[in-house]
């Protein structure tokens, strides 16, 4: 079985999947059917990620990789520059304890 997604996490709340069968080819490549890779939302050149986990050895998820992971941090810190200065000042007086 091969899991192709562009959630989050896999086995949450989503619609009915988009799935195809495909051909293994003597390289172990496989090409995604045009449908598979819309709802992916992947195009030539994007970074795909497969796992298989040991507990599901007949399955595979497919994720697409971010192309950067700016932003994605963004009040992780602080809503604002003092709160994200407290934060670190924290952080650092907690290395000498």
């Amino acid at each position: 079985m091969l899991c192709l997604t562009n959630a989050a996490e896999v086995g949450h709340d989503m619609e009915r999947p988009v799935g195809a069968e495909v051909p293994l080819r003597p390289k172990n490549q496989i090409t995604l059917p045009a449908e598979v890779a819309r709802a992916l939302g992947v195009s030539p050149g994007d970074r795909l990620l497969v796992e298989v986990y040991p507990e599901a050895p007949d399955t595979a998820v497919v994720r697409r990789l971010r192309e950067s992971y700016f932003g994605t941090l963004a009040g992780a810190y602080g809503a604002d520059h003092r709160e994200i200065v407290d934060y670190v000042r924290a952080e650092r007086k907690s290395w000498d304890e």
